[in-house]
């Protein structure tokens, strides 16, 4: 597949509901640094070089990250709290897109987890955060688990 860029949008915007607002989130785990996909769909995902997927929340709200080697931005999707900053949902631009690069990567495998993940975030309905892990449950019920990324 070479193309410049694949846009994905939805066009949904979920509600998180009272109790969370679009807030800063004082948790530093969950803002600083990023996030390494380790079980997709029932699968698990071992680390690869590049990582199948990457997921960062950033301070203002807005996510990035990586599937393989391709980067994913846009501002169709951003992230909401509660005031502990444990829990939270996602929220739709529908105006936005979903931007991702898609350069050939080497490892095939993880090229094709890591678009299989980002195509699934569009359909994200919301994230808790549990010690060192991140949860991810999509709006069938379908969940990925992340975990801080390292570098080995």
């Amino acid at each position: 597949m070479k193309i410049a860029a694949l846009m994905i949008g939805c066009g949904t915007l979920l509600t998180a509901g009272a109790a969370l607002a679009n807030v800063p989130v004082q948790n530093a785990g969950l803002v600083v640094g990023k996030w390494s996909l380790r079980q997709f769909e029932g699968r698990s995902v071992k680390h690869a070089d590049p990582e199948a997927a990457t997921l960062r929340f950033l301070a203002n709200n807005s996510i990035v990250g990586t599937a393989a080697c391709n980067d994913v931005g846009g501002d169709e999707l951003t992230w909401i709290a509660d005031p502990a900053g444990a829990k939270g949902a996602f929220a739709r631009n529908q105006a936005g897109a979903t931007i991702i690069t898609t350069v050939g990567c080497a490892n095939a495998s993880s090229m094709k987890t890591g678009s299989q993940f980002w195509t699934r975030m569009s359909d994200a309905h919301d994230w808790s955060l549990r010690g060192k892990t991140l949860t991810i449950r999509f709006a069938d019920g379908a969940t990925a688990l992340l975990a801080p990324k390292t570098d080995h």
